[in-house]
């Protein structure tokens, strides 16, 4: 035997074409249809059940026996169907993500054993399909725990690393922050932030590949971030092959300079390379006040925010929905700063938005029982030390946002305010505050009495503050899901009262704001008692804001 056949056994490539079994019949695994890109062909690779676009309908299949692969007979769809051409495509798969296929035969005629196309040799390149339909997920990235710091050479054989450049993980796993930071004397290097996204990762003997989506990073915090044109990019530069292999600092990687694998043979060659060495990562240094954490979960009062405490690491995790996409905040509390009022907590933290990290200022208010009312920074700083500076923290500028746990609040007594007239209305019009027997309802009307008739309104969920600086009153109404604080400030005599839907915040100009200005009359003792003389029995505090308005065409508001 001669020894060319004896090496060629011993080789990997053996198995592109030794054939274990062909059939006539031939169907492409459903997991396999839909689009692939392919770098260099102008447009996408298709799977259906019978036929791979680009490559034409298949007339048998053949497996390979012991490999990951399998083999097909494709007519070649460009040739005279009455002289058809037959090729013998090899095709790996390496994730749910990626397949490798290679032509590895071809023959002509109208064969009766198309078994002949699979027994030549080819050494034709291993081409490289990434799918890109909706039916592709992104895989959590290979590097566990970040930060890492890195030195890269970038197409040349200086290393930059004077500075060293920096990974940084993002709240999806799926993604990885790479800084790159420019070295004065090599002018390959570049400052620049580069996001990838994890698609796909597989190993061959000893080392890994993993195909990644890379785009350019811009902070969305950033003032000019929405003025920034948004340029996609191609699929030819977006996509790379990554070879790595692990070692006791991190991680060694050389990346493709297309979006093939072809020229990639190990971690230490390749476009760029890079040796990432493994930082301490983002720590709890310090622990967020009890009256927090206690509840898993708190909403503001329009639904568009939410905190989560996770007991895992610690940390606070921020959910706003009001911005597009959705931001999500990891917070990694890192020192405790001295404040001077009752139940008020304050932090410098340590925050993770998307793929940017920095540190920002928390302030946490406790309200009330299942109320506290949060304020953040709304940029993060990259400086610890100046995190609550008053650039970087404007407590004046900076929205108040008032949450409540999760679950329904149930319903607490108001301040007893008493009763008091409301000024400017054409006819008389009275509010009292506390007045019924469970010393509860805050009723509006004509009727002076009317607190007595049992009419549903608001009831009270909370409240703080008091009537000679600024009060609060959490309610909400009766079988409604809207949230409403009631604001109102004065003196023993005269008291304003603004209205205002789902947030608690007194610079609010919102059209669903109503203004009371109110004339003090007197206490509620008379009420209260006749109540209590006719065998009214005593029952749950049950605060509510009862609005009823007997003559609504000579009623008026007055806003402030």
């Amino acid at each position: 035997m001669s020894p060319v056949p004896l090496v060629q056994s011993v080789i990997p490539l053996l198995l592109l074409y030794i054939v274990g079994q062909c059939k006539g019949d031939c169907t492409f695994p459903t997991a396999w249809y839909g689009k692939w890109f392919q770098a260099g062909v102008e447009s996408y690779v298709e799977f259906n059940a019978t036929y791979m676009d680009m490559k034409g309908p298949c007339k048998g299949s053949c497996y390979i026996s012991g490999a990951d692969g399998r083999k097909f007979i494709l007519q070649d769809k460009t040739e005279d169907p009455s002289d058809p051409t037959f090729k013998c495509v090899a095709v790996f798969v390496k994730h749910t993500n990626v397949l490798q296929y290679k032509e590895v035969g071809r023959c002509e005629g109208n064969q009766d054993d198309l078994e002949e196309c699979c027994t030549l040799y080819s050494d034709n390149p291993l081409n490289t399909l990434i799918r890109v339909d909706k039916t592709r997920q992104p895989i959590p990235c290979p590097f566990p725990r970040p930060p890492y710091s890195f030195s890269y050479t970038n197409g040349g054989d200086s290393v930059c690393d004077r500075p060293l450049s920096r990974v940084d993980s993002c709240t999806d796993p799926t993604k990885l922050l790479f800084r790159f930071s420019a070295c004065p004397d090599i002018k390959s290097s570049q400052s620049a932030d580069e996001e990838m996204t994890c698609l796909a990762v597989w190993r061959e003997n000893s080392i890994f590949f993993m195909i990644a989506q890379l785009t350019d990073w811009k902070d969305p915090s950033s003032p000019s971030y929405a003025s920034l044109p948004y340029v996609p990019p191609s699929d030819e530069n977006q996509y790379r092959c990554f070879v790595f292999d692990s070692n006791v600092q991190g991680f060694n990687m050389a990346q493709s300079g297309d979006a093939t694998c072809t020229a990639l043979t190990n971690p230490n060659e390749g476009s760029k390379t890079f040796k990432l060495t493994k930082d301490e990562g983002a720590v709890s240094k310090c622990k967020f006040p009890t009256w927090v954490i206690e509840e898993h979960e708190w909403r503001s009062l329009d639904g568009s925010k939410s905190i989560v405490y996770m007991a895992s690491n610690g940390t606070l995790r921020i959910r706003d929905s009001s911005r597009f996409p959705e931001m999500e905040t990891n917070i990694y509390c890192q020192s405790i700063e001295t404040t001077n009022e009752h139940k008020h907590q304050k932090y410098k933290a340590f925050a993770l938005s998307g793929c940017n990290s920095g540190y920002m200022c928390l302030s946490l208010y406790h309200r009330d029982s299942h109320i506290v009312q949060v304020q953040y920074s709304d940029h993060l700083s990259s400086n610890l030390e100046e995190a609550c500076s008053s650039f970087n923290f404007d407590t004046a500028s900076l929205p108040l946002v008032t949450m409540v746990t999760g679950e329904e609040l149930a319903a607490k007594q108001c301040p007893d305010l008493g009763r008091w007239g409301l000024n400017g209305s054409d006819v008389p019009q009275y509010l009292s505050v506390g007045c019924d027997a469970e010393a509860s309802s805050v009723v509006l009307s004509g009727n002076p009495h009317a607190e007595y008739t049992g009419e549903p309104g608001y009831q009270c969920r909370g409240h703080w503050g008091s009537i000679n600086d600024t009060g609060y009153i959490l309610a909400s109404q009766f079988n409604r899901s809207d949230t409403y604080c009631f604001i109102y400030n004065g003196s023993n005599t005269a008291l304003s009262v603004k209205r205002v839907l789902n947030s608690c915040d007194p610079t609010s100009q919102s059209s669903d704001n109503v203004n009371y200005r109110l004339s003090y009359l007197g206490k509620c003792v008379e009420s209260t008692s006749h109540l209590h003389s006719s065998g009214a029995s005593d029952l749950q505090a049950t605060i509510v804001f009862l609005l009823v308005i007997t003559f609504p065409f000579k009623f008026h508001f007055f806003v402030n």
